[in-house]
């Protein structure tokens, strides 16, 4: 199993990424770890072979960070030009924008 850090939230979160695709947020003084939804609900099932494919650095999460209701999740992939939100306990991520390959998201 292969893990990379995606990033760091402003809280000291950690965001991990496990097998290319799964996403956890893990807080490194309690050692809690959390499930978040796939990064393969980022992108258009066509895309998904990016994630292996692709060097994972792409993937490295310039901008993230908990809203403040405490359980909505905001990565920004600035080499994708993506922008993504989860709430804690979702299946998918909600795509704001996207400009991949031609592909502009809402």
């Amino acid at each position: 199993m292969s893990c990379w850090v995606l990033g760091v939230t402003p809280e000291g979160l950690l965001l991990l990424l496990y097998d290319h695709n799964h996403v956890r947020l893990l807080n490194p003084l309690t050692r809690h770890l959390t499930e978040l939804p796939p990064l393969t609900t980022l992108l258009p099932s066509k895309d998904h072979s990016m994630l292996s494919f692709f060097n994972t650095g792409n993937f490295i999460a310039t901008g993230s960070g908990i809203a403040s209701d405490g359980s909505t999740m905001v990565l920004c992939f600035d080499m994708l030009h993506m922008l993504g939100m989860a709430k804690l306990g979702d299946d998918h991520w909600i795509l704001l924008e996207s400009r991949i390959g031609g592909l502009t998201g809402p």
